[in-house]
């Protein structure tokens, strides 16, 4: 065999794992079908609609929840629930600012390095830092799997730059 037979062999091998990667991925998905889409995607707009409505009218569902309180009492209990709003709001807006820096981080990170999708990961990589171990893991499984198969030589540095980014959104 000659250097290019073995080359066309080796690509030819790369798709086979490629396709058994994507089918053990995403098996799950088009095993179950477009109903189970369906009531996920339906579950996730119920959920930012009735976030949206109850943040556009919180000071009605302040009262309502006041009307419940003894008269004497709805004074106190007003300025701790407007208190505790303050802090959830800048609680909120900090999560935000960190999953733009993780995102951000992650991004040029994987840029430097060379990886091909830095973009979407480092997307993800911010979308989802606002779920503790579990959404860094999601993303360093899939990014991990992604690149193994594509660019086996960048796996090793796409696993530094979580790990640097990640001390950086711990420790500072």
């Amino acid at each position: 065999m000659s250097g290019c037979e073995n080359t066309h062999l080796l690509h030819r091998g790369s798709k086979t794992v490629r396709r058994r990667v994507l089918r053990v991925l995403f098996f799950p998905i088009s095993k179950r079908g477009p109903a189970q889409f369906f009531a996920f995607s339906t579950g996730l707009s119920v959920a930012f609609v009735i976030a949206f409505f109850t943040s556009a009218n919180s000071q009605n569902y302040l009262e309502g929840t006041l009307s419940l309180v003894a008269k004497e009492k709805r004074q106190k209990i007003k300025e701790r629930l407007t208190l505790t709003s303050q802090l959830l709001q800048k609680w909120f807006f900090a999560q935000l600012f960190d999953m733009a820096c993780v995102g951000f981080l992650t991004s040029v990170g994987l840029w430097v390095v060379g990886i091909d999708q830095w973009i979407l990961y480092g997307f993800l990589a911010g979308v989802l830092a606002i779920i503790p171990f579990a959404g860094l893991l999601f993303v360093v499984c899939f990014s991990g799997a992604v690149v193994l198969v594509q660019q086996p030589e960048k796996f090793l540095p796409l696993l530094l730059v979580f790990f640097i980014t990640q001390q950086i959104e711990g420790n500072i």
